[in-house]
């Protein structure tokens, strides 16, 4: 399997992970859940990560190493956001924690 393929499978359901976020806060939120900020950082990282198959197959104009960089650049930065999330969702987790610290 190449990146490829895991990036047309991520977006065969590009909401999933946005719908487990929202479930998530909605165990852990009385009212409006939906509205949670935190939610808004896991649309943007489920964002991040499906606009690198466009790239990747060449629909953005960037090719070989610069598409390359900018799809490490969106990863990372993707990356950031589900820390944010963890972070700010108080998971208590030794795994998670190492996670978050090394995105700051």
């Amino acid at each position: 399997a190449t990146s490829s393929d895991g990036l047309v499978a991520f977006n065969r359901d590009p909401d999933f992970f946005v719908g487990y976020a929202r479930n998530f806060i909605g165990k852990v939120v009385k009212n409006n859940a939906i509205a949670d900020p935190r939610n808004g950082y896991i649309r943007q990282a489920s964002n991040l990560i499906g606009s690198c198959q466009g790239l990747l197959e060449g629909r953005e104009g960037l090719t070989g190493k610069a598409a390359s960089d900018e799809a490490v650049k969106r990863v990372k930065e993707a990356q950031n956001l589900v820390a944010k999330f963890l972070a700010e969702s108080g998971v208590e987790d030794e795994k998670v924690q190492a996670f978050v610290a090394a995105h700051p």
